[in-house]
């Protein structure tokens, strides 16, 4: 197994791992997984490899084995659909094609037993959740720091986070979670922990992907360390990228007024993109006091300025709006009526309403978007009858 792992960079070799994996889902099969360790291999090397890559050194295969580990993981977590091609049996990423899942003929019981195997790693290894994020972090601000971003395929270490907060948010109902419903509730614990001392420094990053700064950042965030202290502040200069603590000596300016203000913004798209998509999945875990630290850290309102910030980014706002609309509307109702993420929005210095109007009386590329915030906002107000 760890020869395998080690070579896992080449496409064969991953596609084979998966087909073993999924050849037996017995507890007995499950045994000998966990005895070969080949869960730890693949995490393990995707960690040291992307510890690696985001010093700017690394190879091209070490890249290429940190995306195929992902993918392994990816499958893990949703299991991929079975298709009939020229009589070879192929898998591919579920899309709701109707085609039946790799998992449609195991035993009954059986199908979340491997997502189970890897779920009991997680939680038997220490720490590993801060690990992957902060490793996450790290290649963000090392794509950053270049003024390009030419981040892994997959996402590497940041996109198994990302995955499994997936399926620990609202989302979760969507998911058969037949087996593993207390195992997905200690890692929802344990993530969730992991994120209070992090999520702040996600949305730091934000601010200044975007170079703007709101307020003060909070403290209850976890201190940077110096490798990544100077990214996340912006000097200025369009084509200088320093990482900051979020201190800065401009006074706060609401998202409206920066608007006006075009040369403050970057032109990391992609980059920001990946961060919106964390940031999405952590207000979909629905935690309050993950809510609170991103409420804290002005979220909202780094949200709003970042659709003006990349006016032609369609994918970059459909996440927007989907947070947005989240935090106005929360479909699972699981949502306290003094969100601290939702009063933000409906504040004197960033009011989501004067941001909508003053979108729409610009003629932006994104009033499409603009419309269905508003609607959600009518919604909202029959729903608190004001």
């Amino acid at each position: 197994m760890p020869i395998l792992a080690n070579q896992v960079g080449n496409d064969s070799i991953m596609e084979m791992l998966i087909w073993l994996l999924y050849s037996d889902l017995s507890p007995r099969a499950q045994d000998h997984i966990n005895h070969s360790k080949i869960l730890v291999e693949l995490i393990e090397r995707l960690m040291t490899w992307q510890r690696v890559l985001s010093w700017g050194a690394g190879t091209t295969y070490q890249r290429d084995s940190v995306e195929n580990s992902s993918s392994i993981l990816r499958y893990i977590i949703y299991p991929p659909v079975i298709s009939v091609s020229g009589g070879i049996f192929i898998y591919m990423e579920n899309t709701n094609s109707g085609l039946p899942l790799i998992t449609t003929n195991a035993p009954t019981g059986y199908h979340n037993y491997l997502l189970r195997s890897l779920l009991k790693y997680l939680l038997g290894s220490d720490g590993i959740f801060q690990s992957l994020m902060d490793l996450g972090f790290a290649e963000l601000c090392q794509e950053i720091s270049r003024n390009s971003f030419d981040g892994i395929y997959e996402g590497g270490s940041l996109s198994v986070v990302m995955m499994l907060m997936s399926i620990l948010g609202y989302r979760k109902v969507m998911c058969d979670i037949t087996g593993i419903e207390v195992l997905l509730q200690d890692c929802y614990s344990v993530l969730v922990d992991s994120l209070i001392k992090r999520a702040g420094k996600f949305v730091s990053l934000c601010s200044s992907i975007i170079g703007v700064t709101v307020g003060e950042p909070d403290d209850n965030e976890e201190d940077i360390d110096p490798l990544h202290a100077d990214i996340l502040h912006h000097s200025g200069d369009r084509n200088s990228f320093s990482i900051c603590n979020g201190n800065t000596s401009s006074p706060a300016r609401s998202p409206l007024s920066m608007i006006s203000h075009p040369h403050l913004f970057r032109s990391n798209g992609n980059a920001l993109l990946t961060v919106v998509a964390f940031l999405k999945r952590c207000v979909f875990l629905q935690s309050s006091k993950v809510d609170q630290i991103l409420a804290n850290n002005n979220l909202m309102q780094y949200l709003l300025v970042c659709y003006e910030a990349h006016p032609n980014n369609s994918m970059l706002h459909h996440e927007l709006t989907d947070v947005i609309r989240f935090v106005l509307l929360d479909p699972a109702q699981a949502r306290l009526p003094t969100c601290p993420l939702l009063n933000s929005l409906f504040t004197q210095e960033s009011s989501i309403l004067d941001f909508v109007i003053s979108s729409f009386n610009r003629h932006t590329q994104y009033k499409g978007h603009m419309t269905t915030i508003a609607n959600s906002i009518m919604t909202l107000k029959r729903y608190v009858g004001c």
